[in-house]
């Protein structure tokens, strides 16, 4: 299998017991303003990996597929997987934080952009699902491609001509699949994977992106701040309009 790999450590992790008992719950669908939350570390949400969230507009809004909820003195934190790029890190003040996502350029399509997970706005192969869960960690997972957006028409998949031994679609173009472990005392660890069929020749980062010169992207820290309140530190910064914002993390390939 060709792929890169990226692996991001949020935090130290505390190894605790397993048990048999499941934690999984279905979001509700109406009236989820107002639904009461069952106290304790459990996931809600969607499990299935084929189920996707459709009619998402290109700036939200975007529904969460699946959340994570914890208790005692974290209680007030809570992870949300909203397609087709989002999953967050929500604070006790609605501020939210994530890594970078899976990103790359394919000018031979005459696309200048960016090609990533984001560009999924039909949300055409996008699915965050519920995978395991127990009072010891809850692993959910996201499938996506990197794609470049097209208004209406469906979205250009990057290098789709190139083998990638991906296995989703048909085994060609760039896609992206991650998993997140997490941990009653929000303790996470997030594993990136991209396959492309131009993992000998990729970067982790660069401006020259000219044929056969590659870049694979996933290292960005952002900030989703929609309520004005000043941040500070490496990040991107989207908020109060989602589509202004700027700046970049550092990262590593593997």
């Amino acid at each position: 299998m060709i792929k890169i790999i990226g692996i991001c450590l949020l935090s130290t992790l505390i190894a605790l017991s397993a048990t048999s008992e499941g934690h999984v719950k279905q979001i509700e669908t109406e009236a989820q303003g107002s639904q009461q939350i069952e106290q304790g570390f459990l996931a809600l949400g969607n499990d299935d990996p084929e189920e996707r969230i459709k009619n998402i507009g290109d700036f939200g809004p975007f529904p969460a597929q699946v959340e994570v909820h914890f208790d005692s003195i974290y209680k007030d934190l809570q992870m949300r997987f909203c397609p087709p790029g989002k999953p967050v890190l929500v604070t006790e003040n609605n501020i939210e934080f994530s890594n970078g996502y899976g990103e790359t350029y394919d000018p031979e399509t005459g696309i200048g952009g960016s090609f990533e997970v984001w560009g999924d706005f039909q949300n055409r192969y996008t699915s965050m699902w519920i995978e395991s869960a127990n009072e010891a960690r809850i692993k959910v997972k996201w499938r996506s491609a990197l794609v470049a957006p097209r208004e209406g028409k469906p979205p250009v998949l990057a290098h789709k001509d190139i083998y990638s031994r991906a296995p989703f679609g048909d085994g060609y173009g760039d896609w992206v699949e991650e998993t997140f472990f997490i941990y009653p005392d929000a303790s996470r660890t997030r594993y990136a994977k991209i396959y492309t069929g131009l993992a000998q020749t990729s970067r982790p980062f660069g401006y020259d992106r000219t044929p056969p010169k590659v870049v694979h992207e996933f290292a960005e820290a952002i900030v989703w701040n929609y309520n004005g309140v000043k941040t500070t530190g490496h990040h991107s910064h989207y908020g109060p309009d989602p589509s202004q914002h700027g700046g970049a993390g550092g990262g590593h390939l593997l």
